[in-house]
C-alpha cells in the first residue's frame, strides 16, 4: 500500500528547549510507515534547525519525502508552550522570519499524487482551495476536519467534501445521536469518523452507525491518538479490500475500528505523537 500524507509540519516547543516533531501530516506519515505502508510525505520543509531534524525523523521512520519543496533560508512553524508539573500551557505560534507557507499543488505534484493508493490531509494543512486540483484522483482521499467550528461551515465543506472519501472530526462530548444528526444536517455522504476523546469513536456511513471501542493503555501521552486512529483505520480498510466508491461490509468496518483502537492505544504509550524529541541548545 502506497500512502501520501500532506502537508503540514510543526514542532511543539516546551520551555524554549524541548522540541517535539509533528503536525497531522507528519504524524500520519510516520504512523502509516510503522503500520507497514510504503509511506510518503509531501510538504514544504525549511532547512533550519527544525527542518533538518524533521528530515532525520522521517528518515528514521522510513518515510520518503522525495517531492518535498525545501527552503534553504526558511523557518519552521513552532507552537510554543510552557510545561509545569506535567501540564502543557500553550503560549503562541512562532513562524519565524521566513516561513514558506503551506503547500500549493502544481502540475508535477498532480501526477505524483495520482500514484498513491491513499492520500491523507487535514484542515491544519491550510490547503482547502488546493483540494479541487485532485478531482481526478482515483485513490482514497481522507481529510481530517479537526475540532474547530471554522472548518465546519457550508463554504468550507463545499471546497473539500466533494473530493473526500473518508472524513474525520474530533468531537469530544458529542453524543452518537448528535454525530448522526451532524452528518444528516450537513448532507455528508462519505464515510465519516468521529473521535470523541475518552468516549467510543463512531463511524456514520450511508444509513449505518458503528460504535467502536477504546483499547486500554498505559497512557504516557494521548497526543496524536486521533492521528494514529485514522492512520490505522485507513490501513486496515485498504488491506481488507476497500477502495474509492467500493461497497464495504459491516464486518470490514468493525474489524478496521478494532484494529485502529488497538493501534491508537500504542500511540498513547509513547512520549509525544511520534516521540523523538530533540533538545535545542
Amino acid at each position: 500500500m502506497r500512502t501520501l500524507a500532506m502537508c503540514d509540519n510543526v514542532f511543539d516547543v516546551y520551555n524554549d528547549t524541548l522540541c517535539y516533531p509533528g503536525g497531522n501530516a507528519v504524524n500520519v506519515a510516520v504512523n502509516l510507515s510503522k503500520l507497514g505502508a510504503d509511506s510518503h510525505y509531501l510538504g514544504n520543509i525549511s532547512l533550519d534547525f527544525y527542518g533538518k531534524y524533521l528530515q532525520y525523523v522521517l528518515d528514521t521512520y522510513k518515510v520518503k519525502y522525495e517531492n518535498c519543496k525545501t527552503y534553504e533560508n526558511g523557518t519552521t512553524k513552532c507552537c510554543m508552550h510552557s510545561m509545569e508539573n506535567g501540564v502543557r500551557n500553550f503560549l503562541r505560534v512562532d513562524l519565524g522570519e521566513n516561513f514558506p507557507g503551506f503547500l500549493e499543488i502544481d502540475e508535477s505534484d498532480i501526477g505524483y499524487i495520482q500514484s498513491f493508493d491513499a492520500v491523507l490531509s487535514s484542515c491544519n494543512s491550510k490547503m482547502e482551495k488546493e483540494i479541487r486540483k485532485l478531482k481526478e484522483y482515483t485513490g482514497i482521499f481522507v481529510y481530517d476536519f479537526g475540532e474547530k467550528d471554522k472548518y465546519r461551515t457550508e463554504e468550507y465543506f463545499s471546497l473539500v467534501m466533494p473530493y473526500t472519501d473518508i472524513a474525520q472530526f474530533s468531537c469530544s462530548g458529542r453524543t452518537i445521536e448528535e454525530c448522526v444528526n451532524f452528518v444528516g444536517n450537513n448532507k455528508i455522504s462519505c464515510m465519516t469518523l468521529f473521535t470523541r476523546g475518552d468516549e467510543n469513536p463512531v463511524i456514520v456511513y450511508h444509513d449505518s452507525v458503528y460504535e467502536g471501542t477504546i483499547t486500554e493503555a498505559d497512557v504516557v501521552d494521548p497526543l496524536g491518538a486521533g492521528d494514529g486512529y485514522i492512520s490505522a483505520l485507513v490501513y486496515s480498510l485498504y488491506q481488507q479490500g476497500y477502495r474509492k466508491e467500493s461497497n464495504v461490509s459491516d464486518e470490514v468496518i468493525r474489524n478496521a475500528m478494532r484494529f485502529a483502537s488497538e493501534y491508537a492505544a500504542k500511540v498513547c504509550e509513547i512520549d509525544g505523537a511520534i516521540s523523538m524529541p530533540v533538545t535545542k541548545e
